[in-house]
């Protein structure tokens, strides 16, 4: 079992930090290229947007994986019975996305912005379903293939356009069209899901009312992510915004080495919160020692070079986010060891007991937010990231505690 975990750990790493290091590095290019204007109005976009993501999914991933984990005889059918709402729910998404655009007041060039980077929202959508119908059934590899080629696609068209001269707003087509390929081949090899259509009101609504808290709580933790590079450009504009999208993207990439551990766990885990407490315990302490240590080397390393890397990476333009750089790898530590309590929140009873938990951080990273960002730019954005983490890591232990006993 432990060496399946580990396999299954590496194959999820490597595809998700690959897919992630084209587009952190595609970010690097971008960046030089655009400047820190032009370049934290499409961070900004990018950031507004996939706030909505967990709207568009509204628990349905989390669902799938965890049925097909435990009904793996009935994998097509359920499937089939979730497809269409998900098309649906992404739809209603994208309403949702250019009507908060609309209330908040957003400026025109940011309102087509958002219009147009928001038009990825279905094919997104698809293709994360397909990656939770292929994760439950443990089929890792086809998970990475998938997980690595609508990156790849978005960024090949991405430079195409930056070579050519193009605005960045082509970019935003760039991650439309990448999307949307590699759904249309997912639909190409799996056409038996549209062809026999399936969809029950009935059913949509008994989903709904069990997902609804995992819909909320994601739907919280994507909006936490993000909430420093939105209220970053309301205050600061468009070029701190620029300035910090480097930070915010590598915390982003650095991530996915704690998630890709804790989705190989996920189906070990639902199985045991509800079969085994005790020993679901030990693999999660476990767990969070192995993070915790996997962390050390990329925060010590990350500290002692930013100085030199930054300048060199990205253009002495951003040699003023240094100190920004360095409060985001010391938030690794962090950000690692909290990657893991969802496991057993998101798989047991207690679920929507944890929303207010939840939104308590959520809160404490708005009030440190709008306290540091006036004060120290987008360097207090850091700092209010890994103050929240901190404040996360206190509450999500307890409440696993609560569940764990």
């Amino acid at each position: 079992m432990k060496r399946k975990i580990a396999k299954d750990t590496l194959v999820l790493l490597f595809s998700r930090f690959g897919s992630r290091l084209l587009i952190f590095g595609f970010g690097i290019y971008a960046a030089r290229v655009l400047g820190s204007v032009n370049f934290g109005k499409v961070v900004f976009a990018s950031a507004f947007i996939l706030t909505f993501t967990p709207l568009a999914d509204f628990g349905l991933e989390n669902f799938l994986l965890r049925e097909v984990s435990r009904r793996p005889n009935q994998r097509m059918k359920i499937i089939k019975d979730l497809f269409y709402p998900r098309i649906l729910l992404a739809g209603l998404a994208y309403f949702l996305a250019l009507a908060s655009a609309v209330v908040l007041g957003f400026e025109s060039e940011d309102l087509i912005n958002v219009s147009l980077y928001g038009l990825m929202l279905i094919p997104y959508s698809l293709n994360y379903f397909f990656l939770a119908y292929f994760n439950a059934q443990e089929k890792f590899i086809k998970s990475a293939l998938l997980k690595f080629f609508y990156p790849l696609a978005h960024v090949l068209l991405g430079l195409l356009f930056l070579i050519l001269g193009f605005s960045y707003r082509w970019l935003f087509l760039a991650v439309v069209l990448g999307n949307l390929s590699s759904a249309l081949v997912l639909l190409f090899f799996y056409p038996q899901i549209i062809k026999q259509f399936s969809f029950s009101g009935r059913l949509l609504k008994k989903v709904l009312c069990q997902t609804w808290p995992w819909a909320a709580l994601i739907f919280i933790a994507v909006f936490y992510l993000r909430l420093d590079v939105i209220i970053l450009k309301k205050i600061a504009g468009s070029q701190a915004t620029g300035l910090y999208g480097p930070v915010s993207n590598l915390v982003q990439t650095s991530l996915l080495i704690p998630q890709s551990f804790a989705l190989a766990l996920f189906p070990l885990s639902s199985r045991l919160v509800k079969l085994n407490k005790f020993k679901m315990k030990r693999v999660y302490l476990r767990g969070l020692g192995i993070l915790f240590l996997a962390s050390l080397p990329i925060v010590g390393f990350g500290i002692w070079l930013s100085p030199f890397l930054i300048p060199l990476i990205f253009g002495q333009e951003y040699q003023v986010s240094i100190p920004a750089f360095q409060v985001a790898f010391l938030s690794l530590i962090l950000f690692f060891v909290n990657a893991l309590p969802g496991n057993v929140i998101l798989n047991s009873k207690k679920v929507k007991g944890f929303i207010p938990w939840a939104i308590a951080n959520l809160i404490v990273n708005l009030g440190l937010n709008l306290t540091l960002i006036p004060c120290l730019g987008f360097t207090g954005a850091a700092w209010a990231k890994l103050f929240s983490e901190f404040f996360g890591f206190l509450t999500n232990n307890l409440y696993v505690y609560r569940i764990l006993g």
